[in-house]
């Protein structure tokens, strides 16, 4: 310990001052590092919030503990990675976030006594409309949706009350569009959900301005409906038929238009067609009637003439006798003619014909020289594609449908969607945590610094290295250059020499004479100056001082005696003040 505050006290104050400050720079510098990687991992909880919702998500969270990030824009959420699914659940118990407004869950806190009737039906109105509200965003495809529910109430003394009505705003996903089918779904869920509410008094519109449902049929409406059936019809066929290619092409190497032409009003055909030539038993009727009499009387009346003898009998028998016979044979056979009865309906954005342009890329062959030439496409395989098109499009010969398939070279080259080479994965990962191992690497470098330049010094300080044998006392022999003997320094200069020898070897320890030769001599009074200042210094250094450069030393102070007392004099002033 004491050689450590004896080195402390020969480094002077500014030594002192600069040491202190580039240790507790390092300090600062690794505690910074420390804190900067210790910190959580942070991952998106929520995003495209609200600013009053994402303030409430926030607030909640603090409240748990739990760091969060709001971003600069203050719509998304990030909380630490491991805690993302866990508060999902925890927010979703506390109704967070609500997105589509309050509910029937309105109802569930305790209200005081005195709510008005009013309040009450305002209550009602908000839950209903905050659930229908998200059960239109369950639907797929759907963002977010705001109902407006208008409940008109009965006037005193009127026998009419007024129809409600109501309104919906639906914002898509992406750029995906609200289609006709979608919002006539809406409306009778709406009215469905609301009394007395007719389908025809739900209006629909999208987030971009578009009316697609309303009560009002106005010519301009009719136009805009139409154009926006049109426009879904385009869209739809168009991307049937891109995702169709696409996996076969890759992405970027196919562009498809649509030209759709829909039917823009209304009609209903009745037709009946009889046929004459086809004839249908319808009922047969049948009558028979049969009818016979016969009134016969054989025997005569009884008198006293039967008695008498030789009367013929049988000739009075036969006196009377009558009979009546009469047959009847009735059929009616009714026919009926067939006829067809047939009720057409053509309604508004019924497809009527659809023109379709596909145009694809070729593909490129790398040369053995590595130059990339263009391949056009074969016709077999164009004429196979032009049957996937027509399968995905609906392809109907009947209206005129028309499809055009053709092969050119695309300005822009299509982006390489083959295996990727392991050096991109390497360079992309790499340029993904660059900041992270830039980080790291500040961290190994800094605590590099402070073991080498802080702990080793002080541990070999505090812990020194066992000393080696003994050399011979005082002052070595100091050889000439010609291998003699070479006169010591008398008087003071000789005693400080002796000293600073005596002071090297006891602290450092000194080689044998098969070293390396030590520092050459100097030409000048200051060349030998800055030598022996650096033989003098060497007091302070970690290792060991070779003996060639003792008597090197010895050799500077034969050729130079007057400078080498001069020196050696300053010293001692120094030491003495």
């Amino acid at each position: 310990m004491d050689s450590l505050l004896d080195t402390l006290r020969s480094l002077g104050r500014g030594r002192l001052l600069v040491l202190a400050g580039t240790g507790i720079g390092m300090v600062l510098a690794v505690a910074g590092m420390a804190m900067l990687l210790s910190r959580p991992h942070m991952t998106a909880l929520y995003s495209g919030l609200e600013p009053a919702e994402a303030g409430r998500i926030v607030k909640a969270i603090e409240a748990m503990g739990i760091p969060v990030n709001p971003t600069f824009d203050g719509t998304t959420i990030e909380v630490p990675q491991a805690e993302a699914s866990r508060l999902r659940m925890v927010l979703a118990e506390q109704g967070l976030p609500s997105r589509g407004g309050v509910g029937y869950e309105l109802f569930d806190t305790d209200k005081p006594l005195g709510i008005t009737s009013f309040m009450q039906r305002m209550n009602r109105l908000r839950a209903m409309e905050g659930e229908l509200g998200r059960t239109i965003e369950t639907l797929s495809g759907v963002e977010a949706a705001r109902v407006h529910i208008v409940l008109p109430e009965r006037e005193e003394f009127s026998r009419s009350a007024p129809k409600p009505t109501a309104s919906v705003v639906v914002r898509m996903r992406g750029r995906a569009g609200l289609e006709r089918k979608q919002a006539l779904s809406i409306r009778h869920l709406v009215s469905s959900a609301v009394p007395n509410l007719k389908p025809s008094a739900v209006t629909v519109m999208d987030s971009s301005g578009e009316l697609l449902l309303s009560e009002d049929d106005g010519p301009g409406l009719a136009s805009a409906r139409t154009d926006g059936l049109r426009v879904a019809a385009e869209t739809r066929v168009a991307r049937a038929i891109e995702q169709m290619l696409v996996a076969r092409l890759g992405a970027g190497n196919v562009r498809v238009q649509v030209a759709a032409d829909v039917e823009t009003k209304r009609e209903v055909v009745r037709s009946q067609t009889f046929d004459p030539n086809s004839q249908v038993v319808r009922s047969t009727q049948t009558v028979q009637e049969q009818e016979r009499s016969s009134d016969s009387n054989g025997e005569p009346p009884v008198t006293a003439e039967q008695n008498l003898p030789q009367r013929d009998v049988r000739a009075q028998s036969q006196g009377q006798q009558s009979s009546n016979d009469n047959k009847r044979q009735e059929e009616t056979v009714n026919y009926e003619i067939s006829n067809v009865a047939r009720e057409t309906v053509v309604e508004p954005g019924d497809v009527r014909r659809l023109s379709v342009a596909v145009l694809v890329n070729g593909t490129w062959k790398t040369a053995p020289d590595g130059a990339k030439q263009y391949e056009p496409r074969s016709p077999e395989e164009l004429q196979r594609l032009t049957e996937l098109v027509r399968s995905a499009m609906g392809f109907d010969q009947q209206r005129g449908d028309r499809v055009t398939v053709d092969n050119l070279e695309f300005v822009e080259l299509a982006p390489d969607l083959g295996p990727r080479a392991l050096s991109d994965e390497i360079t992309e990962t790499l340029s993904r945590n660059i900041m992270t191992l830039i980080q790291w690497i500040i961290l190994l470098v800094l605590s590099a610094l402070l073991i080498l330049v802080g702990l080793r010094p002080l541990i070999r300080r505090v812990f020194p290295a066992p000393e080696p044998a003994p050399v011979e006392a005082a002052a070595p022999a100091l050889a000439g250059p010609a291998g003699g003997a070479m006169p010591q320094l008398t008087g003071p200069a000789a005693a400080a020499g002796a000293a600073g020898a005596a002071g090297a070897g006891g602290a450092n320890g000194i080689e044998g004479e098969g070293g390396a030769p030590g520092l050459e001599a100097a030409a000048t009074p200051l060349g030998i100056e800055e030598a022996m200042d650096q033989l003098i210094e060497l007091r302070t250094v970690e290792g060991r001082v070779r003996a060639s450069s003792i008597r090197r030393l010895g050799e500077m102070v034969d050729q130079y005696p007057d400078e080498a007392i001069d020196i050696l004099r300053s010293w001692l002033y120094e030491e003495a003040a």
